[in-house]
């Protein structure tokens, strides 16, 4: 397994599931534009194009701003097959909600307390997306 990627001090990025990229936003991390798209680009990096899906854990982010949220929600890559967001608390779970109503991301989401719910899902995605092309 390679080590996780660290993106601006403020994510780490690696894939730790088969076809599960991991985005491990760091605790206390603020994310703003530039480190949205470092993230992105470092996710599309260590992918390549591999369909996959992502899990997004943002339990100990601080912030994320206005222009980070839309840009996340305007990325409509063809390889991502879904992004599970890990939250836990209220406020989490009142951005989550505000960012999948407001921003409408171009690829599947879904909100998720649990790790396993999480990868059971995407999982689900990803057998889906087999069966789709097969």
């Amino acid at each position: 397994m390679e080590l996780p990627r660290n993106v601006l001090g403020k994510a780490t990025i690696n894939f730790e599931e088969e076809n599960i990229l991991i985005i491990k936003i760091l605790p206390n991390a603020s994310i703003d534009l530039d480190t949205a798209k470092a993230i992105v680009e470092a996710a599309e990096e260590i992918a390549g194009s591999s369909m996959h899906g992502n899990i997004v854990d943002i339990r100990e982010m601080v912030f994320m701003s206005r222009d980070a949220r839309q840009f996340f929600a305007d990325q409509t890559k063809s390889n991502v097959i879904a992004i599970a967001i890990l939250m836990k608390s209220i406020f989490h779970n009142a951005l989550v909600n505000l960012y999948l109503d407001i921003s409408r991301p171009g690829i599947p989401t879904k909100a998720f307390e649990k790790d396993i719910d999480a990868i059971d899902w995407l999982r689900e995605k990803l057998i889906q997306n087999t069966q789709k092309h097969q």
